[in-house]
């Protein structure tokens, strides 16, 4: 008979989106400009 393979699982892994985000993008400039902290309130 044929069988189906069990799934491989992999351990979580963690990552920073300062990690992710260059120096010079855009994104930064926008955080450094513009307080988001009304968003979290």
């Amino acid at each position: 008979m044929l069988r189906t393979p069990p799934l491989q699982t992999f351990p979580p892994e963690t990552l920073s989106l300062d990690e992710l985000v260059p120096k010079n993008h855009l994104v930064r400039q926008v955080d450094a400009a513009i307080d988001f902290e009304f968003i979290r309130e």
